[in-house]
């Protein structure tokens, strides 16, 4: 919830305020959701938009949603926007190393320090 609160909610604000629809999954899945359906719905549709941005953090790759997540999107092709976030290249999982290949967008401090400044 870190990341959510550091980066992801303020560049949902700033995406939103420009009209991109974007969908976070805090808002969007209610208490008797069924998760699995509800999350690879919203993954097909966003296919049809502009995509996904994955924040791979040092948690990403030890959660098993997260990692559901990224693998629907590799298995239907599905686009999506690498961002580093608090972590390097050298830091994701060897089984991951093929997204090492990935035009990766690295961010090492918060974004409210970008916000700021």
């Amino acid at each position: 919830r870190e990341v959510y609160y550091e980066f992801v909610n303020p560049l949902n604000n700033i995406l939103n305020e420009i009209g991109l629809k974007t969908w976070v999954d805090k808002f969007e899945i209610n208490i008797g959701d069924e998760i699995i359906d509800n999350l690879y719905t919203v993954l097909d549709k966003s296919a049809g938009y502009y995509g996904i941005i994955f924040i791979f953090d040092e948690t990403f790759f030890y959660k098993e949603w997260c990692l559901k997540e990224l693998g629907y999107a590799l298995e239907k092709k599905i686009p999506f926007f690498p961002v580093l976030y608090k972590i390097k290249k050298e830091d994701i999982p060897s089984e991951y190393t093929f997204l090492k290949n990935y035009n990766l967008l690295m961010l090492l401090t918060s974004f409210k320090t970008y916000n700021s400044i």
